[in-house]
């Protein structure tokens, strides 16, 4: 059975949200105030699947409490459900960067009940990495290395296009993968100039300000396993081990909503926009030379496009 623990200090709305999940078989907890939030999480920390909050509490500021969880490095999914619908409000939980969705209240039933769903399974998916990380014997660590010497010179090309954190992370989770009959995604995406007008060569400093703004403000979108890492100025790289074509999509359609968030606090941004492109294991290809290769094409090509 999942679990979900919600803090709102409206009886209705626990209610609304207990009842809707229980018919899903989810099991809810819940706390009206932060201390007995805080109890219960830490009582029941190893089986929560995904924090609820409203961050608009009459009496406590929510935005403290969701510093208090990052403060305890506790790693589960927080879903924001709140009254607070001002451009203001959703800025500063996206500036918290711990946040993985943000549902504004009143809300339909089936649109929370999906987002709710797609978080919990998320965990589990997420759970499941870890557990298969932890358990791995000597023999596979063998295996992995065995893989990577087979592979050498596709590593070597690889290696000069790509970083070598972001290539060494694909592999390893592409063999786990293909061991558990599991999708794996991967995703490049880069800020472009948004107008014609050529930039001149000191632009390198605005560039690598511009591409640490960005990184802090999306990384946390990224929870474990999945990673993200810079490559060089503007772009980006991340590994999503679980992800099918469509939660693909759907990470970026999140990404380009925290991009405009940003834009709003920082205007230069406003003059770029982000490009991406995707591949898919297996739907993209089987090895990772061949995946690797088609990822920076689709890249490629985006970038033609424009």
């Amino acid at each position: 059975m999942e679990n979900v623990i919600i803090l709102d200090d409206m009886s209705y709305v626990r209610y609304r949200v207990r009842e809707l999940l229980a018919e899903k078989n989810v099991k809810v907890y819940e706390a009206s105030t932060s201390f007995e939030f805080f109890n219960k999480l830490t009582e029941k920390k190893n089986d929560i699947d995904l924090i609820i909050l409203e961050v608009g509490l009459i009496k406590e500021d929510g935005f403290e409490i969701v510093e208090k969880i990052r403060q305890k490095s506790i790693d589960i999914p927080v879903m924001i459900l709140t009254k607070m619908n001002t451009r203001e409000a959703f800025a500063k939980v996206i500036r918290e960067g711990e946040i993985s969705d943000y549902v504004l209240k009143p809300f339909d039933n089936k649109i929370l009940l999906d987002r709710v769903m797609k978080l919990v399974r998320k965990n589990k998916i997420n759970e499941k990495y870890q557990k298969l990380q932890d358990q791995q014997t000597s023999k596979e660590v063998e295996k992995v290395n065995n893989v990577n010497n087979v592979n050498k010179n596709d590593e070597v090309k690889i290696k000069s296009e790509l970083p070598e954190d972001f290539t060494h992370y694909f592999m390893e989770q592409l063999l786990i993968a293909k061991e558990n009959n599991m999708n794996l995604s991967a995703m490049i995406f880069t800020l472009i100039k948004s107008t014609e007008k050529e930039e001149k060569i000191d632009m390198k400093e605005t560039y690598l300000i511009l591409t640490d703004i960005v990184f802090k403000g999306i990384k946390g979108i990224f929870k474990t396993p999945n990673f993200i890492t810079k490559h060089g100025f503007l772009t980006f790289l991340a590994v999503l081990p679980g992800y099918d074509e469509s939660e693909v999509e759907n990470l970026k359609s999140k990404i380009n909503e925290q991009y405009d968030v940003l834009s709003i606090i920082n205007t230069q941004l406003s003059e770029y926009h982000l490009e991406n492109a995707s591949i898919t294991y297996p739907v993209s290809g089987q090895d990772c030379q061949e995946l690797m290769n088609k990822l920076i094409e689709n890249m490629k090509v985006k970038i033609e496009m424009e």
